[in-house]
Parts: structure tokens; sequence; C-alpha cells
């Protein structure tokens, strides 16, 4: 049997193969496969066909059968099932993503017509190479404004060399000594003016006052008869009670009497009225004397400005308004032209260039979609071309609610590809959603990853595995080495020892997580429970084989 043994890596690699019919020969044939129901009749019928001498063809339903020769080439090693400690990690599946920070949306910076296309689909572009060409009628529009703008600075600079030649000959100098001249006189005449304009008010007061003396004497001559009118109504009344004088004269002294107010009232107004004159031309007077003192004021002013402009206009100093107005002018232009020529690069133009504008790739990358035809007429709002950039992409995992709490962002992640048999790529957590799907229960954890040779595509599914002694949580847990695990009609599957030497049967198993070469019993087996931990691919076989006999 020890030269059997050495042989059993070629017999293997039969059965990978698919060669196993002369192997299994000699280890003997199932009963049934698992779940499978065959008569007793169908199991002898192919015992005669095949199965060698000495097997037993009539045990049990359900059970793997090995006579002791096959049981010693599949070399099948039993244990029992326990609680083991195992690494937890976190496995998680997902797809790739375009990184939308290489993802570009080329819209033209103008509206106009396509007057050339140069990228297509597929094609692998530089940053700021043009795709195509617009001409563009606001693009024309903004250079005829800039070269507007550029004439009106050229005559404005022309306009200031001629103002500097006539201030150098003087022509300005002598204009303002002649203006400041002029208007040292006219503030001369002014304070002349202000000065006969308070004589006059003087005059008015000293006629105003006078009117007020009368109205005064007249108002104390007055007061004087009504006190006199009152005395005599007082003797009046008093003798006519006495019945010395008749009514007749007590009439007449009433009437004197109120004859004698009423003249009174009279003068008081006219004291009053004489009295707000006086006051009003002496308000007059102080104005003037104000215009006096202020014209008097511009009149020093004037006499120095006048002894400027004569300083300056001896000196031959350039400080003519014509001066100073053309440089101000020359200045505005400037800032014209810088703004006409910022309307231009805006749009995407060269200032005094054409109204041609070329649309560039912004970033480098592979165009993927192209919706542009030479001719057409677009606007702004118009995506001429999509572009991707692959350099970098994000993988999209999806996170069960027990394991969100364990990520963190920067945590490094090993993605891994099967469409690129196996080919791995590094990558880190950039962001974990903070939502759960409501159907799955998972949240959405974002992964940059450095994408070699842009060959991770968008819509592939990968696998991403979480590194790190963060990522990782140790526990005891039952656990069966990997190996013992196998698939069979859809199920996962543990094989266990039957009554019998050499018998075997298949007890479906619910996995949970796998790591170090374990795999998470959940439930289908117990601890204490003895099991096939090596060799289970070969009991797998055997079962397969069996099921195959039954439906020849």
């Amino acid at each position: 049997m020890k030269p059997l043994n050495k042989t059993m890596p070629l017999v293997l690699a039969a059965l990978a193969i698919g060669g196993v019919g002369f192997f299994f020969g000699r280890i003997g044939s199932p009963t049934s496969a698992v779940g499978d129901d065959h008569s007793p009749a169908a199991k002898d019928e192919h015992a005669h066909e095949g199965e060698p001498k000495g097997e037993e063809s009539h045990a049990e339903e359900g059970v793997v059968k090995f006579d002791p020769e096959g049981l010693k080439l599949a070399n099948i090693e039993v244990r029992t099932a326990q609680a083991l400690p195992m690494p937890s990690g976190i496995v998680l599946t997902g797809q790739v993503a375009p990184n939308l920070s290489g993802v570009a949306k080329i819209t033209p910076r103008v509206a106009g017509k396509v007057t050339s296309v140069t990228a297509n689909v597929g094609d692998t572009v530089r940053s700021g190479e043009t795709l195509a060409t617009v001409a563009s009628t606001e693009l024309a529009e903004a250079q005829a404004a800039y070269r507007q703008a550029r004439a009106s600075l050229s005559l404005a600079r022309s306009n200031l060399q001629r103002q500097r030649r006539l201030a150098g000959l003087g022509e300005f100098g002598r204009h303002k000594v002649e203006e400041a001249r002029g208007n040292l006189a006219s503030l001369q005449a002014e304070v002349l003016s202000a000065q006969d304009e308070a004589a006059a008010t003087k005059a008015e007061i000293a006629e105003a006052e006078s009117g007020l003396a009368a109205a005064r004497a007249a108002r104390e001559q007055a007061e004087s008869a009504l006190k006199l009118a009152q005395a005599k109504l007082e003797r009046a009344e008093s003798l006519f009670r006495e019945q010395i004088v008749s009514r007749q004269d007590l009439d007449q002294a009433q009437a004197d009497a109120q004859n004698a107010a009423a003249a009174l009232e009279a003068a008081r107004a006219l004291t009053s009225q004489a009295e707000t004159g006086v006051a009003s031309a002496k308000a007059r007077l102080r104005f003037d004397e104000g215009k006096i003192v202020a014209a008097r004021r511009r009149l020093d002013t004037g006499r120095q400005a006048l002894a400027r402009e004569e300083a300056v206009y001896r000196s031959g100093i350039l400080t003519s308004r014509e001066v100073a107005e053309a440089e101000s002018a020359v200045r505005k232009a400037e800032l014209d032209v810088r703004a006409a020529a910022d309307a231009v690069r805006l749009l995407g133009g060269t200032p005094g260039g054409g109204n041609v504008v070329a649309v560039t790739a912004p970033i480098p990358g592979r165009i993927t979609e192209r919706t542009v035809t030479l001719g057409e007429t677009v606007g702004t709002d118009k995506a001429l071309f999509s572009l991707v950039n692959l350099a970098s992409v994000w993988v999209e995992l999806n996170a069960p609610q027990g394991q969100v709490a364990r990520i963190r962002v920067g945590m490094p992640v090993r993605i891994v590809s099967q469409s690129l048999q196996g080919r791995t790529f590094q990558g880190v957590v950039a962001n974990v959603g903070d939502v759960l799907d409501e159907t799955s229960r998972t949240a959405k954890v974002r992964v940059v990853v450095e994408n070699l040779g842009a060959m991770l595509k968008p819509g592939a599914f990968v696998s991403g595995t979480f590194v790190g002694p963060a990522a990782t949580q140790a526990r005891t847990t039952l656990a069966v080495p990997a190996e013992a695990v196998q698939d069979m009609e859809g199920r996962k599957v543990v094989f266990v020892p039957g009554d019998a030497e050499g018998e075997f049967r298949a007890v479906p198993v619910q996995t949970g997580e796998e790591s170090a070469g374990l795999v998470e019993i959940v439930s289908g087996l117990e601890p204490g429970q003895r099991f096939v931990a090596k060799g289970a691919l070969m009991v797998k076989a055997q079962a397969m084989k069996g099921e195959l006999g039954h439906d020849h």
C-alpha cells in the first residue's frame, strides 16, 4: 500500500480532469447520492455492471461506503468538531465605479457652430488637448469690442501727448493766470457789493429806529389820554348817580374813554411793528456783514490763487487741467482694454485673435462618449464629450449592518478581481455611508483604488478584504478546515462517519465566515460530533460517481 500512497497526488490530478473511473472502481461504490431515492433492484443492476468483487452494493440509502482497500487509498482523516480560535476579518463584495474626480462632461465655453472634431470614442487624450473647435458669434462681438477699446486707447494717448506739448508752450499756464485775474476782480466786486448792501441796511436801521421812537412817544401820549378819559368817566358816573349831570354827559364820557383805549391799542401796534422792523433790519445787517467777511476771505483766496498761477506760469510747471483730463482719459481707456481682453478670454479666445474656440480636455483620460457632429450648432449647456480617467477608481462595497461600525476612513483594503484571474489592487477607505439600504440593510463603503494600467473597469464585480488589526477580531467559534466543506446539489455539506467502518454520509451545514483556512459552522454540525476533516473531496467524488451510475 505504500507505493499507492505515493501516487495519491497523481490520482487527485486525475480527478480534476475527470479521469476518476478506474480509481473509484478500486475504492468502491456509494449506495446513493445525498437525498437520492433508488430501489434495491437498481442498486443490484449497477453492482453487476462494473463494481469489483467484495464491495457492498446494498448499503443503507444516502450512505457512501468504501471497502478497506479504498478507504486506505482515500487517505481520509476524521476529527472531532470543536470550537477553534478564528480570526474574523471583513470581506465585502461590490462594484467598481468611476472616481468622480476623474470624470468630465466637456461643454463648449461659447455657443456656435462646430467647425472641426478631432476626437472619437476610445481615444486617449492629454490634458489641454483639442477635441473640437467652435466658431462663435459672441466671441466675434467680444473681439470687435476689444479692437475698439484698443483704438480708443491709442486716441487717448495721442491726445495726452498733444496736451502736454501745448502745456510745454505755456498755452495753458497763461490762460490760468488770466482766469485767476478775472476771478480776483469778480471777488473784489463781491466785497464792494456786500459793503454797499450793508450800508443800505444801516440806513434802513436808522430810519426804523426813528419810526420806533415816534411810535413809542405816540403810545405814551395815548396811555396818558386813556388815563384822563377813564378819570373823567369815573367822575361822570359818580355825578350821574347824584343826578348832578345828565345822561348825555355820562354817555359822552364813556365814548371818550373807549376812543382813548382804541387809540392806545393802535399806538401799541405801531410800536410793535416798528420794533419788528428794527430787529429785521439789524438781522439783515448781520447777514450783510457776514457776506462781507466771506467775500473778503474769497478775495484773499483769489489773491493767493493769482499769485500761485503767476508763479507757476513764470516757472513753467505743467499743471494744466487739460493735461490732467487727458491723463485720466488714458487711464480709463487702459481699463476698458483690460476689461475687453478679459471678456475675450472668458469666452475661450485670445485677445486680438479670431472667433474660433478650441474645446479642450480638462484632464487626461479616455473618451467614453461623443455627442457632436461636424457643422452642428451647439450651446454652452450641451456636453460634446464624456471623458473618464481610470488611473484612480472607486470601489463601492456593501457592508452589512453589523460590520459598519468596524470600518473606518483610512483603512487599507485589498481589492480582488476574479475576472482578472484574482489580480489584487490596493485601496483606502474614503467614505463610510451613513444610511442603510432599506432592502439589503447594507451601507455603501467607498474605497479609492490606484488602478494601475486601468485594468479595473466600472461595473466590474470585485471583493475587498480589509487589512490591519483594526479590521480583524479574534474569536472562538465552531469551525472546520475549509476542505471539509463541499458543495453538493447547491448545498454546503460536511461528511460524517456512518454506523459501519468505511461508511460516510453528507450533513447539510450553514457556514459563516472563512479565514485562515477555517470555515465557521453556524448550524448542521454540533461540537463533539465527528466529521471528515481530510479527504472530503474523495468522499464527494465517490458519492457523485454513485449518482452518475444510478443515472446511467
